[in-house]
């Protein structure tokens, strides 16, 4: 393949842990030179200059995904991103990387037969093992138990159990979630710095669309299983679908704020997906890479000679069916489709695990 890649910069101690949705090339001062952004696992949020770390921001929580999105037009001047960092159930927003607002997720309903047995076990009218077979039952068959019966199923041995049930007598049983991925969505116009929403993926299965003034929920979807990706095209106010793509190794579409009946069936758990033009681009644990219509249908599928570790796509060059792939080998590759147009190999035969391309420094 030809080289369309010139080496830019390497730090082999820049000791960063995380994952590709903690990574993200903003112009968070407005003045035109975006920075890259790490939300490290280690419950730092870190900003790049070029070759330079030039700020630390330490994280209430871990990151599972970070966004940028821009509010509402008022202000005169540069066109300022507003921050948004998933930990657990919050959404810390941040404005020119001050802490700026908390999102709280929506508390769930409790399921009423697990709050039954809670009540049974607190005041000791279920016994224990009866209490906790009663809840893995509910567990396994597949209602969206609160996190205290995640803790009391995961304990080894009564005695422990016994003092978690204990130590929550007092306290009601309260159904929170967790966000696994982030997302933001234009709302009328697809222009730079135009007004965007945030689209929401949680562990209860669902996807919700907030509006960042005052963080309403505009749009509320649930889906049959939790998103682990999602990704966005099209006008909230216009038209638009987000693609899930789930644990249950299917990929689901929401269109206009409805769930579509129709899904993808993956052959084995999906682990990336962007969407390269018209074509939505999934890598699964089997090592392929397959490219899908948006309406479902499978147009290509490549067998990978290594793992797939992540995907990126190239914005708008080439009307956007630019993408790269990295591999568990060291190698990143450049699709057109699916077209293989260059190899590039990453230093000391290391892999890529998190990929963003954009503008960055000068290039």
């Amino acid at each position: 393949g030809m080289a369309v890649w010139l080496d830019a910069w390497f730090d082999p101690v820049a000791s960063i842990h995380t994952v590709g949705s903690c990574i993200r090339l903003v112009d968070v001062t407005g003045d035109g030179d975006p920075k890259l952004l790490v939300a490290d696992q280690n419950r730092k949020l870190r900003l790049y200059k070029g070759v330079n770390l030039v700020s630390e921001h330490a994280l209430l929580d871990t990151p599972s995904a970070i966004s940028a999105f821009f509010e509402d037009a008022k202000s005169q001047g540069p066109r300022v991103p507003s921050l948004a960092v998933a930990c657990g159930q919050f959404i810390f927003v941040y404005k020119r990387l001050r802490p700026h607002y908390k999102f709280t997720l929506p508390m769930q309903q409790v399921d009423p037969t697990e709050a039954e047995v809670w009540d049974g076990l607190r005041s000791g009218t279920v016994p224990l093992a009866e209490g906790c077979d009663k809840l893995s039952n509910l567990r396994d068959g597949g209602t969206h138990v609160t996190y205290a019966t995640v803790d009391l199923l995961a304990l080894d041995g009564e005695e422990k159990q016994q003092a978690l049930v204990e130590e929550l007598k007092g306290k009601p049983l309260v159904h929170s979630t967790t966000i696994t991925c982030i997302e933001s969505i234009n709302r009328r116009e697809d222009a730079p710095g135009a007004s965007s929403c945030l689209v929401v993926g949680t562990e209860a299965r669902q996807v919700l669309i907030l509006d960042p003034q005052g963080f309403s929920i505009v749009a509320k979807a649930l889906l049959p299983s939790v998103p682990a990706f999602i990704t966005v095209t099209g006008l909230l106010e216009v038209e638009y679908r987000v693609l899930c793509a789930c644990r249950d190794g299917r990929i689901y579409t929401i269109k206009n704020g409805q769930p579509l009946g129709t899904s993808i069936e993956l052959e084995t758990p999906p682990c990336a997906m962007c969407l390269a033009g018209k074509t939505l681009v999934v890598g699964t644990m089997d090592s392929t890479l397959q490219g899908f219509q948006l309406k479902g249908k499978r147009g290509w599928a490549h067998t990978l000679p290594s793992p797939l570790q992540a995907l990126a796509n190239l914005d708008d060059r080439e009307n956007g069916t630019l993408f790269l792939a990295s591999l568990a080998n060291g190698e990143v590759r450049l699709y057109k489709d699916k077209q293989l147009i260059s190899t590039l190999q990453m230093p000391g035969g290391d892999m890529a695990v998190a990929m963003r391309f954009g503008k960055y420094a000068r290039e």
